[in-house]
């Protein structure tokens, strides 16, 4: 027998891709998602750091360790690690840096994906607990979206994917009961 629509996952993964995406929307400038930082405008400076340090990644070459770049700190280089570029993302980003447009950054980019992601990944989390009601997802999708800290940590990229801790303990759960 078919599930119902309040129950659905599908339904409740989409509407809180939704609650993300239009706080992202109501918190962010136009251009935060176009990976693309105006240079003509203040930004606060973590997040000038962390699109300054990506630049100079994508504009090097590869080495090792994956997160290095000799173009900061020379001649010994700098892993972006330390100055909060995202690694992860810069990485993927890399790899289509041939592509990529000139002075593209994935910080803004990866905030945008915090934002979408913060509400899915509490869904994910409450149906790991057995919830499946549509009202709940809901609920539980407004409130990962709307914590008081929430907002002002999205403009500190590294501190804001909090999604991606609430998403290991959830399949770990899963896992070990599997």
């Amino acid at each position: 027998m078919a599930k119902h629509w309040s129950q659905s996952a599908s339904a409740q993964y989409s509407v809180a891709a939704c609650i993300g995406f239009l706080a992202a929307l109501l918190i962010f400038p136009g251009w935060y998602f176009t990976g693309l930082a105006p240079f003509d405008r203040a930004m606060p400076s973590d997040v000038a750091q962390h699109i300054i340090s990506q630049r100079y990644y994508f504009a090097d070459s590869w080495h090792w360790p994956l997160t290095r770049t000799a173009l900061l700190l020379r001649p010994d280089g700098m892993n972006i690690s330390l100055t909060d570029g995202i690694p992860l993302e810069a990485m993927f980003f890399k790899l289509f840096a041939a592509l990529l447009p000139p002075h593209f950054e994935g910080v803004t980019i990866w905030v945008i994906f915090a934002a979408v992601s913060q509400p899915v990944t509490a869904v994910f989390a409450v149906r790991g607990a057995g919830k499946t009601d549509f009202l709940i997802a809901l609920l539980v999708s407004l409130l990962a979206i709307s914590m008081p800290l929430q907002p002002m940590r999205f403009y500190h990229a590294a501190l804001s994917t909090h999604s991606m801790a609430s998403f290991s303990l959830t399949w770990r759960k899963w896992m070990q009961r599997a």
